[in-house]
């Protein structure tokens, strides 16, 4: 399955260095796991299993994997909720997540880039494709055009062990310190002020991706590697498009179409 936006590899050579890349294998059919398991360990690639979605964000929070695999159709798994509560980690903002499927339908495929997953992945397809995305090549290539917002505060709220109607209060209160600084970071721009706007991307782009809202999130990302005059132009539409972002996700909130309504936790 191919990426048709622009990409960016990431490389890990197995061997190359002082340790081979790392991944983890969460899937809960067992003999599944350890097929999959075995094919990458014949390849040199240390694997670590999770066959539980609470079970592989502590293992992803314990350690730097270069690539994680979740099983979206297993109920123990909650790949969904998993792949959003192991984004909001930090040092896996940007690490490569693969939704085992077998859907192969467009809408399937969006709904997983939506929950902030790399790209979908078929069975058979598993160990070619794993190879390729942790050693680089055409399936370790990362869309770095932004994914769509999507708020489903009551998968994230379950992830995190917190309630809906706290998750509906953090989203509120990061909409409202983002109307403040507008005005500010737009006069910040104009002035060639960098050190605010990188400021504003490192203070913002952590909740974004916590509320689920990916795509906001990695624009806060490359607004913060904004540092000179030669930035300009990317950074003016870096901050057009984060505005737009926040006023989707405004009016999501306000008219109560977020994936789940605000009193139900």
């Amino acid at each position: 399955m191919r990426t048709e936006a622009k990409t960016a590899t990431v490389r890990a050579e197995p061997g190359s260095g002082p340790e081979p890349a790392r991944v983890l294998l969460a899937v809960a059919d067992g003999g599944e796991r350890e097929r999959m398991r075995q094919q990458l360990a014949d390849q040199g690639l240390p694997v670590d299993v999770a066959d539980r979605g609470p079970a592989a964000v502590v293992k992803a929070a314990a350690a730097d994997y270069r690539l994680i695999l979740l099983d979206v159709a297993a109920p123990q798994m909650a790949g969904v909720a998993t792949c959003r509560a192991i984004r909001a980690l930090p040092g896996h903002r940007a690490t490569p997540i693969l939704a085992l499927t077998a859907g192969s339908e467009a809408a399937d495929r969006r709904a997983y880039l939506e929950a902030g997953f790399t790209d979908c992945v078929a069975p058979p397809l598993v160990a070619e494709r794993l190879l390729r995305t942790v050693r680089g090549g055409d399936g370790g290539q990362i869309p770095t055009t932004p994914p769509p917002d999507s708020l489903d505060l009551g998968a994230i709220a379950a992830a995190l062990c917190i309630s809906v109607s706290a998750m509906h209060d953090l989203a509120l209160l990061f909409l409202e310190a983002t109307r403040r600084e507008r005005k500010a970071l737009d006069m910040a721009l104009a002035g060639r002020d960098w050190a605010v706007l990188r400021h504003h991307g490192h203070r913002f782009k952590s909740t974004a991706w916590t509320l689920g809202a990916a795509g906001l999130g990695q624009r806060y990302q490359q607004l913060e590697t904004c540092g000179s005059d030669a930035d300009a132009a990317r950074a003016a539409a870096l901050l057009g498009d984060i505005w737009r972002r926040l006023e989707r996700l405004e009016a999501e909130l306000e008219t109560g179409t977020t994936t789940t309504p605000p009193n139900s936790g």
